[in-house]
């Protein structure tokens, strides 16, 4: 599966305030030494792979599918 996560986790990173991106890379850097970083250094990343549209799809959530019953309901009720 191709997946933007990549690309989403550098931009994430890269966005992130100066203390923050550079523990993140010092984790980075000695990953091996500092217990967690692994673990801390995963989720971060894990939470890139949300953004993407055929990660999401595949576990089950369509957000296109969200936005067409939204603009129905909102249709049937009248409301802009």
């Amino acid at each position: 599966m191709q997946t933007d996560a990549l690309e989403a986790f550098e931009r994430w990173l890269s966005s992130a305030p100066l203390l923050y991106r550079s523990g993140l890379r010092l984790i980075l850097l000695a990953q091996a030494r500092i217990p967690a970083g692994d673990e801390v250094l995963r989720r971060l990343a894990a939470h890139c792979y949300y953004g993407d549209t055929a990660v999401m799809r595949t576990l089950g959530y369509d957000a296109d599918a969200v936005i067409a019953r939204a603009r129905a309901l909102r249709l049937t009720e009248g409301r802009p």
